[in-house]
């Protein structure tokens, strides 16, 4: 990442995230360009947000300590409003005012896979996320508890990603759980680890077929349910399934 900074020519813009300890020991080790630090936290920082909803869709743009502008759109999250921090910040460097970013952003339509709701019933939400290491199912699991607080979160994962499968991420995978309320591990081969034996709080369970993901299901789903299918595979077209298990709301 350093050689990447490096690279990056005297006149160019370099934004970076004030709030990774990471991202700034790799500016310490030198950076020959000038640099925009963008932050949730950190009100000195160039560019700062503040979140006006608990979901985080909302929110105002502070640029050199001066409201700036303000977001309304459809994505959620921390990671979301991160992105979008940085977005217009980078996109300012190029000579566009915030004002337009801000509303370009409110048009935009968020990638499939990503946050994806694909049914939703009187009493209940049905996700699908391309997540599928520790860090993105977090922060995926931590952006529906802040849009559905009071709601039971089910996560359903697929491991059959190249470093899941193998079972390389240890506990850091059952840490990254911690918003949900019940986790269903979706493995209709063998893996090279046991989901039921991991290190974590929240209740889990292996299901062998789409059938017993069902069956699961319909033991743990509660009034006013999230499902979230999270996974980088074909899911062996699980979460499509499952959404013409129920009855979408009219």
């Amino acid at each position: 990442y350093h050689h990447l900074l490096r690279i990056v020519p005297p006149n160019g813009v370099v934004v970076a995230n004030r709030d990774d300890r990471n991202i700034m020991d790799v500016l310490d080790m030198g950076c020959w360009s000038r640099v925009e630090l963008a932050s949730l936290r950190q009100h000195q920082a160039d560019w700062y947000t503040q979140a006006l909803t608990h979901d985080h869709s909302k929110f105002d743009i502070y640029n050199k300590g001066q409201k700036a502008g303000y977001v309304d759109w459809q994505c959620i999250g921390v990671h979301n409003l991160r992105n979008a921090l940085s977005a217009i910040a980078a996109s300012h460097a190029t000579g566009v005012a915030i004002d337009k970013a801000s509303t370009t952003l409110e048009g935009f339509i968020p990638a499939k896979r990503r946050l994806e709701c694909i049914n939703k019933t009187e009493s209940l939400f049905l996700y699908e996320d391309f997540a599928h290491h520790p860090t993105a199912i977090r922060v995926t699991l931590d952006a529906l508890r802040s849009k559905h607080p009071n709601s039971r979160v089910i996560a359903i994962i697929d491991p059959s990603s190249n470093t899941m499968s193998c079972g390389m991420h240890g506990d850091a995978l059952g840490r990254s759980l911690r918003s949900a309320d019940q986790v269903i591990f979706y493995a209709p081969r063998e893996l090279a680890w046991n989901p039921d034996a991991m290190q974590t709080m929240i209740p889990t369970l292996t299901c062998r077929n789409r059938e017993q993901v069902l069956e699961a299901l319909q033991l743990h789903l509660a009034d006013n349910s999230v499902i979230i299918c999270m996974g980088n595979r074909s899911f062996d077209g699980v979460p499509a399934w499952l959404g013409q298990q129920f009855k979408p709301s009219t």
